[in-house]
C-alpha cells in the first residue's frame, strides 16, 4: 500500500505501521483483519480499492449511493448494450457496465458496441443520447473503442500515477501507451465528431463509465443530463498476497486531454432526478428532456 497506493503521500507510513502492528495478537482472525484493512484503506482514502480474503469482501465506503428502485430492478436484468431510433434523426445507445473474462471477450463487447453505433449512425442519427445509467464500470476500452467514430483519433486521454500512462484510439484499437487493449473491425467508416451527444447519467454510473466521460472530453462538445455520477473516478490494480487473500488498490486519477485531473464525481449540467422508465423508453423522462435538447441543438445548427 506504502508503495503503491494512489494517496500514499498524505500517510505517516511509520507511525500507521507502528500502530497496526501493535494490534497483532495470538486472537487475529479473519474478521479483525478484515477491520484493519478497511481501517488502512480509509487511511488513503481508498473506496474503490477492497480486501479480500477467503469468502469476504472488505471494503471502506465514504457513503451509501442511494439508488431507485427503477435502477436496481433493470440492473439485475443484467448488462445488455441497446440501440433505438427514437425519432427522426435522433438516436439512443444504452451502455451498460463492461466486465470481462479474456481479450477475446473485451474485442467482443467492443465490437458488439461499435456495430449497434453504426447501426444508429447509417441511419442517418444527427443527434445521439449515450445512456450511462446502468453502467457500473468493468472495461472502459471496450466502452471507448466501441464509439471511435464519435471521437478524434489519438491522444485521448491518460491515467495519472506515479507512471504515466496515455490512452491512444485508433480505427480499430485502443492503447495505453503501446500496449493494445482491444481491438475491433469497424463494420461503419462514419466520421461522426460533430453530432451532439447527450449523456444519461446515475448515482450507479462510476469507475470506467467515469472514464468514459473523461475520454469523450476529446470531442467538441457533449451534454450531461441526470444525477451525479458515483465518483468513483480512479484506476485500480490488485495484488495476489497468498491463495487466500487479495488486495485491490486505486492507484490512478483519469486525466483529459486537457491535462484536467478529475477526483470526484461528475456533476451534470443538467439536473433531472425524476424516476427512471427503462421499459417505455418514449416516455422517459430524461430521455424525452434529450430528445427535446437534441432537436433544439439540431435547428440552431
Amino acid at each position: 500500500m506504502e508503495e503503491h497506493s494512489l494517496n500514499s503521500y498524505e500517510v505517516d507510513w511509520k507511525l500507521l505501521k507502528s500502530t497496526i502492528e501493535s494490534q497483532f495478537d495470538m486472537d487475529l482472525n479473519d474478521e479483525r483483519l478484515g477491520e484493519m484493512m478497511i481501517d488502512l484503506l480509509s487511511q488513503t482514502h481508498d473506496f474503490h480499492g477492497a480486501f479480500y480474503l477467503n469468502d469476504q469482501v472488505y471494503q471502506w465506503k465514504k457513503g451509501e449511493i442511494i439508488v431507485s428502485d427503477s435502477i436496481l430492478n433493470e440492473w439485475k436484468k443484467g448488462p445488455k448494450v441497446v440501440s433505438m431510433m427514437l425519432t427522426e434523426g435522433i438516436g439512443y445507445l444504452r451502455i451498460p457496465s463492461m466486465p470481462f473474462v479474456n481479450q477475446e471477450d473485451l474485442d467482443a463487447k467492443a465490437q458488439n458496441l461499435n456495430n449497434h453505433l453504426c447501426e444508429l449512425l447509417q441511419n442517418n442519427t444527427k443527434g445521439l443520447i449515450i445512456d450511462l445509467r446502468l453502467n457500473g464500470g468493468g472495461a472502459m476500452y471496450p466502452m471507448i473503442l466501441g464509439v471511435h467514430q464519435l471521437l478524434p483519433k489519438g491522444h485521448i486521454g491518460s491515467f495519472q500515477s506515479k507512471h504515466n500512462e496515455k490512452w491512444f484510439l485508433t480505427e480499430t484499437e485502443f492503447l495505453i501507451n503501446q500496449q493494445v487493449m482491444a481491438r475491433i473491425k469497424p463494420t461503419c467508416t462514419i466520421d461522426a465528431q460533430n453530432i451532439p451527444v447527450i449523456l444519461l447519467t446515475s448515482p450507479i454510473t462510476g469507475s470506467s463509465a467515469e472514464f468514459f466521460i473523461i475520454a469523450l472530453k476529446s470531442r467538441e462538445a457533449f451534454t450531461i443530463l441526470g444525477s451525479n455520477t458515483a465518483g468513483y473516478v480512479t484506476a485500480t490494480e490488485g495484488f495476489s498476497i497468498n491463495d487466500s487473500a487479495y488486495l485491490l488498490l486505486s492507484t490512478a486519477y483519469g486525466v483529459d486531454i486537457n491535462g484536467i485531473v478529475y477526483k470526484s464525481a461528475f456533476v451534470p449540467d443538467v439536473s433531472v432526478e425524476n424516476e427512471d422508465s427503462f421499459n417505455d423508453t418514449w416516455n422517459d423522462v430524461k430521455v424525452v428532456q434529450a430528445i427535446s435538447s437534441l432537436k433544439k441543438i439540431l435547428v440552431q445548427n
